[in-house]
């Protein structure tokens, strides 16, 4: 449709080489035809996109550049649709350069690449392989796949780079096979290896974790380190124990009183066949002390005791008897007991009276009780000893003064005296074999013509004495 500038008339087609005007005024709109007028001789202004200067040839030249609705054309150029594009056929982008014909989606484009594989890149690709593979008709095979051959790949597909691959790959894992040290069988380890860990052998029978170095095999059994030289071992404690060990399990050669087959059973017996320093211990059998060193004073000569000495048999001496501080200080025939009566005491006529000595003068053993009168032997002080008994009553008119001494659960008399008018004083002696253990006591029995009861002076008239003689 075209304008004439200078009044309100249109121009336009109607039909088939048939124009019509239109005139625009105040009364409306007024339509002629133009009958007989041709279409190339209406004038019509270029614009930016259409250069032709009459109607005809700008609706040949608009023609030429509109997409129809029927038929295949082609497109040059980027076109945007706003609305989106639907297509109810194909849409083909026509055979040319790979970057001449791409297809951009939301800033994807899709190409094909040399190979005919389509592909895809967010952003515009470098390169025709620059992007993904995303599909293509039929079986993709690896030897119709480009590769770019990079560090020491050689090869331009990738069915080839990958086989280059492998066989380098299955050549390195050889040569790492036969340089590695395997779980199982066999094998032998040159150079220095350093393991910065432990190294652990199975929990296996003791014959299967042998560790071998330098001719040396070692293993375990029950718990110990067992090692051998030589020869692998015949059985599993066919080898020496090294590590921490027991002495019971350390072998012992038995030789002259020791009979013991191992260390701590060896030990244990000469432990128990020898004297110590400390503690009361038995020794059997004779004992010869080779030093002749003579003794002179209490630290030397070939025997020395800090403490007593005690024998129960006979002490033979070859040489001189020291005794430091003269006799006083030599204390044989013991124990010695000497007891008296210091307070008083009446004896009844014609009664046996316990004497209870109240003054102890003497008691080496510290065996007498001073409450009861008895005299208690020690366990190892029985043997024969010397008992005197003296007692002295007031005046001199008895008929009969008798003593009796009791041990052993029986009694001898040590003076009987017998007589008209006797004297008050009597005493007497007697050697007895007494028992370890046993109890000595003291009573007294008077008779006189008046049948009273006599008095018994005090002191030394009034006395018990008893020493140990020997043991036997």
């Amino acid at each position: 449709m075209g304008n004439d500038s200078d009044q309100d008339v249109y121009h336009y087609q109607a039909s088939d080489r048939l124009m019509k005007v239109l005139v625009l005024n105040a009364g409306g709109i007024a339509e002629s035809d133009l009958t007989g007028v041709e279409a190339i001789a209406i004038a019509f202004t270029p614009t930016d996109s259409i250069l032709a200067d009459n109607v005809q040839a700008a609706i040949v030249e608009l023609d030429d550049k509109a997409v129809h609705r029927a038929g295949n054309e082609t497109i040059s150029g980027i076109k945007t649709f706003t609305n989106g594009l639907i297509s109810g056929g194909n849409i083909s982008i026509p055979d040319s350069a790979w970057d001449a014909g791409m297809l951009e989606l939301g800033g994807y484009y899709f190409w094909v690449d040399g190979d005919g594989f389509l592909r895809i890149k967010f952003g515009t690709p470098a390169s025709i392989n620059d992007g993904l593979i995303v599909g293509a008709t039929g079986t993709v095979a690896a030897d119709d796949v480009s590769f770019t051959p990079s560090g020491s790949i050689a090869s331009t597909k990738v069915q080839a780079a990958i086989e280059e691959v492998n066989s380098e790959a299955q050549s390195a894992i050889t040569t790492l096979d036969n340089a590695t040290l395997h779980k199982t069988g066999d094998e032998s380890a040159s150079g220095t290896k350093t393991l910065t860990g432990s190294l652990a052998l199975p929990n296996v029978a003791w014959n299967s974790q042998i560790f071998s170095i330098a001719g040396y095999r070692f293993w375990i059994n029950s718990g110990k380190l067992y090692f051998k030289n030589g020869s692998t071992p015949a059985s599993a404690t066919d080898g020496s124990i090294i590590g921490p060990v027991v002495a019971s399990d350390v072998a012992f050669t038995p030789t002259g009183n020791i009979a013991a087959n191992t260390v701590q059973g060896a030990i244990a017996e000469v432990d128990s066949e020898t004297l110590h320093t400390t503690g009361n211990e038995s020794a059997a059998g004779v004992k010869i002390f080779t030093d002749a060193t003579e003794a002179t004073n209490p630290t030397t000569g070939g025997l020395q005791t800090r403490g007593g000495f005690a024998s129960a048999k006979n002490v033979y001496i070859g040489g001189n008897l020291t005794v430091a501080g003269g006799n006083t200080g030599l204390k044989l025939n013991t124990p010695v007991l000497i007891v008296r009566r210091n307070s008083s005491l009446n004896v009844s006529a014609n009664t046996s009276t316990k004497v209870i000595y109240d003054a102890v003068i003497s008691d080496t053993a510290n065996n007498y009780n001073a409450s009861t009168g008895n005299y208690s032997v020690g366990v190892n002080d029985g043997g024969l000893y010397f008992a005197e008994v003296s007692i002295n009553y007031s005046g001199e008119n008895n008929n009969r003064n008798l003593i009796t001494l009791f041990y052993n659960g029986t009694n001898v008399r040590i003076a009987d005296f017998r007589g008209n008018s006797i004297v008050g004083y009597t005493s007497g002696c007697k050697l007895i074999l007494v028992n370890s253990g046993t109890t000595v006591y003291v009573e007294v029995y008077q008779e006189n013509s008046a049948n009273s009861a006599k008095a018994v002076t005090t002191g030394i008239s009034t006395q018990l004495s008893l020493f140990k003689l020997s043991t036997t």
